[in-house]
Formats: C-alpha cells, sequence, structure tokens
C-alpha cells in the first residue's frame, strides 16, 4: 500500500497516464470537492490507511488494493478528533475512533466494490444520503459507466427524514431507518423482489440519482462492472465542474489565439499539453459529453485525438 496527500490547487488532480490496468492490484483515488472537510472511512480498511483519514477541501489521497478486496467507501462529516485519534462524527460515524474497523452509521452515501475479474462497483443510498459521491473507472476495459449521486439530497430532503445537528440538515435518512417497518425495509414479507417495491422515498432518491442503489432490491442496472481498471472515489464533484467551465472558458479563449496564430511564439507541444491536462478534468469528472463541446474550439490543436479518446471509452491509448 502507498498513499500521499496533496493539494489540487481547486482545480483537480492528475492520474499518470503512464499507468496501465493491472490484474493484480487496483489503484483508487479518493479526493474531495466539497466546501468542508471529510474524513472518509474504507471497511476493511488494511490497504487504506487503517480505514480512515482526514481530506481538507481539494485534498485528495491515492492507494493500492488487491484484486479480491471487497469493501465499501464512504465520507464522515462534522467529525471532531483529538490527538489520540478519538472523536466523534455528525454523519457517518463507525465508533469512536478516526480508524474505523466497522460500519458506519447511517445515514452515509456508500460506494461499494468487489474486485474480481471483472469487478463489481456502486453508489447505494439505501442506508440513506449525506454526501455527493461519484465513482469513475479509469484505464478499464467493459462497461465501465459511472455510478453515484451529484445531487445534494440534503437541500431537498423530505422533513420527515432530515437529520439535523444546529438546525442544518446534516443528511437525509433512508424510510426504512425512520419508520422500521417491513415494507420499508425489505424483510418479512417483503423480503423478496416480487414484493418489495419502490416506495415514495425510495422513487425521490432514484429521481435526484438515478445510477444509485434507491433500496435493497433496486434495478440491477445499478450495479457496474469493469475490468482492470483503477478508480476515482469523488465527494462533491458537481462543485468541481462548475469551477472547471470557468476555468476551461479562459483556456477555450487562449487555444483559439493560438490557432489563430496570436501568440506565435507559443509552441504546439505546449497548446497539447494543456489539451492533455483538460481530458484528465474530464476524466474525473465523469462529464465526457462537455468535453466534444468544448474540443470542437481546438479543431486545430487535438480534435481528432479528443474524438477517439470519447468515442473509446475515455481510454488512455
Amino acid at each position: 500500500m502507498f498513499s500521499h496527500k496533496h493539494e489540487t490547487l481547486k482545480l483537480g488532480f492528475l492520474v499518470s497516464p503512464g499507468q496501465k490496468p493491472c490484474e493484480c492490484a487496483r489503484v483508487f483515488t479518493i479526493v474531495n470537492y466539497c466546501k468542508e472537510t471529510l474524513w472518509p472511512a474504507v471497511t476493511p480498511g488494511e490497504k487504506f490507511d487503517g480505514g480512515g483519514f482526514v481530506l481538507k477541501p481539494g485534498q485528495s489521497e491515492v492507494f493500492t488494493a488487491p484484486v479480491s478486496w471487497s469493501g465499501r467507501i464512504w465520507a464522515r462529516t462534522g467529525c471532531k478528533f483529538d490527538q489520540n485519534g478519538k472523536g466523534q462524527c455528525q454523519t457517518g460515524s463507525c465508533g469512536d475512533t478516526l480508524k474505523c474497523g466497522a460500519s458506519g452509521k447511517t445515514p452515509a452515501s456508500l460506494a461499494e466494490f468487489t474486485l474480481a475479474q471483472p469487478d463489481f462497483y456502486d453508489v447505494s443510498l439505501v442506508d440513506g444520503f449525506n454526501v455527493p459521491i461519484a465513482v469513475r473507472p479509469i484505464n478499464g476495459k467493459g462497461n465501465c459507466s459511472s455510478a453515484g449521486c451529484d445531487s445534494d439530497l440534503r437541500t431537498t430532503c423530505p422533513n420527515e427524514l432530515a437529520l439535523k445537528a444546529n438546525g442544518k440538515t446534516v443528511g437525509c435518512r433512508s424510510a426504512c431507518d425512520v419508520f422500521n417497518t417491513d415494507e420499508y425495509c425489505c424483510r418479512g414479507l417483503y423480503g423478496n423482489p416480487s414484493t418489495c417495491k419502490p416506495t415514495f422515498y425510495s422513487k425521490k432518491f432514484k429521481e435526484a440519482c438515478p445510477t444509485s442503489y434507491s433500496y435493497a432490491y433496486d434495478d440491477p442496472t445499478s450495479i457496474f462492472t469493469c475490468s482492470g481498471t483503477d478508480y476515482v472515489i469523488a465527494f462533491c464533484s458537481s462543485r468541481f465542474i462548475h469551477f472547471l467551465f470557468l476555468f476551461l472558458f479562459q483556456i477555450s479563449i487562449y487555444l483559439i489565439l493560438i490557432q489563430t496564430s496570436y501568440f506565435s511564439n507559443v509552441s504546439q507541444s505546449y497548446s497539447t499539453s494543456v489539451v492533455f491536462f483538460l481530458k484528465l478534468c474530464f476524466l474525473t469528472s465523469g462529464n465526457d459529453k462537455y468535453a466534444l463541446t468544448i474540443a470542437t474550439s481546438f479543431t486545430a490543436v487535438d480534435h481528432k485525438g479528443w474524438s477517439r479518446w470519447l468515442e473509446g471509452g475515455a481510454s488512455w491509448s
């Protein structure tokens, strides 16, 4: 296992383009785009800094996990830990320690993984919601779709499900957690797919986050597969996109000026490097559909390369 933490200069982070899929291990990049500090948790966490660490806004951590690892990743919010790693969190607590050895307390947005051939992964809101989370596979083969919930359900959470702290909604609980009935919890007579159906509340979750699990027997298309892939787990990635487009607008104007030879002393290699950086940003954000729109203004620089990249499923080749 290796890990490192770095500031991202509020733009994003770079995943090495030379890194190739490995059948023996997976690289996990966990990044915080939220305005608030998060305390990500992982179980089992032996390969993830003991299962708990802190990420300030704009920070990321990188880990490796072996194929055969199966576990979950989530964020804790509103935590206060002392110098010995003892403390409590408003959401996602796994006890009173920074390092997690057990599942988090609901509500918590979960990213779930089973690493195999192929990998299986999903984002689950079955245990409720506390932070927007997205999973983005990189360098993989197969379907390899993005999963997650970029919407902030705290702002639209029904009052009866809202978890509040100091008058502020800090999480959105599941109906099972709140009402504890067989119908909402998919147990007893409702303990199978034919009798456990979407409820008013799970439909609300699904409408906001269509690629996430909203209840125990949700549509199986909410589970995704990918082979030989690495992963980016991004919290609040939609905030990154809003900032990125302001940055892209400035870059697009600059590259257009390069195309028209306004800056004749700027090398082609530099402009190509900028385009390559933008590819990285879009890849980690999961918004490939916007990349082609921006790319059309880069026709003389790398438009064909962008098209091949997008059509090929966002691979690095």
